[in-house]
């Protein structure tokens, strides 16, 4: 019932409870859109860079870890060279660079025989020899002529020679002559070792070696020459036939 001037009370509008079900929806939405935004901001996950084409650094095949390449150097060392030293070498066939000719060069020539000279070539030296010639005779010899300004330095580099040898002085002669007036050589007794004479008188000393290619080394005392003849055939007959009878030194 209503009097004249009466009004009802008011009442604040009713609220609908709201789903658990719902509330929790929103929350993990929220939280996960908040995750992905963190997620870009900072380049994870699904955000994260790709690999890129740039190359990063390699190691070699092999190369151990934190190993660091080391330069490839050439030095002198690598190199080899074959240098003359004065000194008497076994075979003439040794192939250096020869310097021009000298005068001393034309001086030995006069020495070499005729025969022999036409053959020869300035040979390359160092001191103490003053000039040197290399010579092919033949196809079977090979033969190398030094001239030096006093005796005793050839005797020197005869004597190192000598030494190598290991025998003893007048040891034996390095050939014998036969009937028919030919040599022959007597290499079962090589390395052999004797003065030699002409017309009596000495003339110098000279060593027959059966190295590979045989050799006979020689002195003239006269001269100032040493020299070195070789068969690069292994012919030792013709070898000591031509020393004995074609290599020289003439006065």
């Amino acid at each position: 019932m209503t009097a004249s001037g009466f009004q009802p009370p008011s009442y604040p509008p009713s609220r609908r409870t709201t789903n658990p079900v719902i509330f929790i929806g929103v929350v993990l939405l929220a939280l996960v859109l908040l995750g992905g935004g963190l997620a870009w901001v900072l380049g994870m996950g699904l955000f994260a860079p790709g690999p890129t084409n740039r190359p990063g650094p390699t190691s070699s095949p092999g190369a151990s870890a934190g190993a660091t390449a080391q330069p490839s150097v050439t030095g002198s060392a690598d190199l080899h060279t074959d240098q003359p030293t004065g000194d008497v070498v076994p075979s003439p066939t040794v192939e250096l660079t020869a310097g021009p000719a000298n005068d001393d060069t034309a001086r030995l020539l006069t020495h070499v025989p005729e025969a022999v000279r036409t053959s020869c070539v300035p040979g390359a030296f160092a001191e103490p020899v003053l000039a040197r010639v290399d010579c092919t005779p033949s196809a079977d010899i090979s033969v190398y002529y030094a001239i030096y300004a006093n005796l005793a330095d050839p005797t020197e580099a005869y004597d190192r020679a000598f030494a190598r040898a290991q025998i003893d002085r007048d040891s034996g002669r390095c050939y014998n002559e036969n009937a028919d007036g030919t040599l022959t050589a007597t290499t079962d007794s090589w390395p052999s070792e004797h003065e030699y004479t002409q017309g009596g008188s000495p003339i110098g000393r000279y060593l027959c070696n059966v190295d590979e290619p045989p050799s006979i080394t020689w002195t003239d005392d006269r001269l100032y020459i040493l020299a070195v003849a070789a068969s690069p055939s292994g012919d030792s007959d013709r070898l000591v036939s031509f020393w004995a009878r074609e290599a020289g030194p003439i006065p």
